[in-house]
């Protein structure tokens, strides 16, 4: 912000009452600007701070501040994307956003059945519960949904080796595993 004697015709700067004055108001006026920048912040659910315990209430959602910020984020844009109808889609960019992770939707059209896939990378991601109550809230009444979760395990190695060897593992059919 500019020091406001700027604003002023120059031959203000000749005047010490008026020096003095705008001195004495410059450090309001920059709090009530810094203020109006923060304001504007919580208008955004992806800048909010204190202003996610409102995204959150209007929007339905348990506020837990046991979760990080960032997953708080997330929750609430998730919540805001799940208001478009209900797609494979809008499923997968839902999941991904609250999880961080890839995900694919498959849908089993036989068993009226959802299966919500993703590789875990060996421990399950935070914001699992989240995405449970959000699937609860947007997924029509007669499908049902399933995680179907690969954990994916760590492999440290260390050594010097004289050949390695490598197996590929079947794929297997999306509706075996989740039982259609």
């Amino acid at each position: 912000m500019k020091e406001l004697m700027s604003y002023l015709p120059e031959w203000y700067e000749n005047s010490q009452e008026m020096v003095a004055i705008q001195r004495a108001i410059q450090p309001e006026v920059a709090r009530l600007w810094e203020a109006r920048d923060d304001l504007l912040l919580q208008l955004d659910p992806r800048t909010a701070t204190w202003g996610l315990n409102l995204w959150e209430s209007g929007l339905g959602l348990r506020s837990s501040h046991s979760l990080s910020l960032a997953q708080r984020r997330a929750n609430v844009a998730a919540k805001l994307r799940a208001r478009e109808t209900t797609t494979p889609a809008l499923l997968r960019e839902v999941s991904e956003t609250i999880l961080g992770v890839p995900v694919t939707v498959s849908e089993i059209f036989s068993g009226y059945r959802v299966a919500i896939c993703f590789d875990a990378q060996g421990e399950l991601p935070d914001g699992i519960d989240a995405l449970r109550d959000q699937l609860d809230q947007i997924m029509p009444a007669h499908l049902v949904w399933d995680f179907l979760i690969t954990l994916t395990p760590k492999l440290y190695v260390s050594g010097s080796f004289s050949s390695w060897t490598s197996t590929a593992l079947p794929i297997l059919d999306i509706a075996e595993e989740v039982g259609a």
